[in-house]
């Protein structure tokens, strides 16, 4: 497979809907494949908040507010995605969060293939 359409709509192998952010509305009845990558910048910390009326803002690099909804476009609600310079500094972090607690909620951290949060 060409490396230009991996993770695309035109790839009919791997998820495109996964890819971009490791969730698929139709789980384990997705007719394509769900591959997490080994290794990566980004960690995804799944689950990790659920009241809504406790969700602050997102703010851009420039201060601006920007819409939930925009962010809930692209990526699943309760989710944080945590973004590294590099590779070994978030593999040490998905280690370190291994069998930890918040709020009383175990931590359920992976790679994640996101790299795009615009």
């Amino acid at each position: 497979m060409a490396a230009s359409i991996f993770g695309t709509e035109k790839d009919r192998v791997n998820c495109p809907f996964y890819f971009k952010s490791l969730a698929c509305r139709h789980v384990d009845r997705c007719s394509r494949l769900h591959t997490k990558p080994s290794i990566s910048r980004t960690l995804l910390l799944s689950n990790m908040y659920r009241r809504r009326d406790m969700i602050t803002p997102a703010v851009d690099a420039l201060g601006n507010t920007i819409d939930p909804r925009k962010i809930q476009q692209y990526f699943e609600v309760g989710n944080v995605y945590v973004r590294f310079r590099e590779h070994e500094r978030s593999s040490k972090a998905l280690k370190d969060l291994t069998v930890r607690f918040f709020p009383g909620r175990l931590i359920i951290a992976g790679f994640s293939p996101v790299t795009d949060f615009c």
